[in-house]
């Protein structure tokens, strides 16, 4: 099992908060330290960084392939595709339906959204992105989650992402 590099997640969380960089250099720091997060599950591989599409109107920010395993996200498909998003503010309805789309487009049932201010809107009443998100489980059976700088804190080994990724799984199909 590969070993969770606890000192670096915390050293690129940290960096990619730092208010002297450019949003370039925080992006590319918030992709590092959710490729090192994920890449530390077992059976989880990066396989694309930064990936455009054919046409060049989309980009794949971490596309990683998962060899379903005990320990690791057994639950999940071969694929996870995986949307990055340091920005200052919440992610918008918008942006979270282009993530959905995205996703879509790829035939895949399950996108990870790690956005440092979460998503706009209110859970509990699935207001503003949050009904996007409600949108996609019930009309498309595409479950987005959602990982803001509050749970990717609390992440301090690999098990602890699984127990969470199970969490938001259970708790998204159970409040639709």
């Amino acid at each position: 099992m590969p070993r969770f590099p606890a000192s670096r997640v915390t050293g690129l969380l940290n960096r990619s908060q730092d208010a002297t960089l450019d949003s370039q250099q925080k992006g590319a720091l918030f992709e590092d330290l959710t490729a090192a997060i994920f890449g530390s599950v077992p059976g989880v591989t990066l396989k694309k960084r930064d990936l455009l599409n054919g046409p060049g109107s989309e980009e794949i920010d971490l596309f990683f392939f998962n060899v379903p395993s005990k320990a690791g996200f057994y639950f999940l498909p071969f694929y996870l595709l995986v949307e990055c998003k340091n920005w200052s503010s919440a992610v918008t309805s918008q942006d979270v339906a282009a993530f959905v789309d995205k996703v879509e487009r790829r035939h895949l049932d399950h996108g990870f959204l790690f956005a440092a201010n979460g998503v706009t809107g209110d859970p509990t009443d699935w207001s503003r992105a949050q009904d996007k998100i409600r949108l996609a489980l019930v009309n498309k059976g595409i479950h987005i989650l959602v990982f803001d700088l509050s749970d990717i804190s609390a992440i301090t080994s690999s098990k602890v992402l699984v127990e969470m990724m199970i969490d938001k799984l259970c708790d998204l199909k159970a409040s639709v």
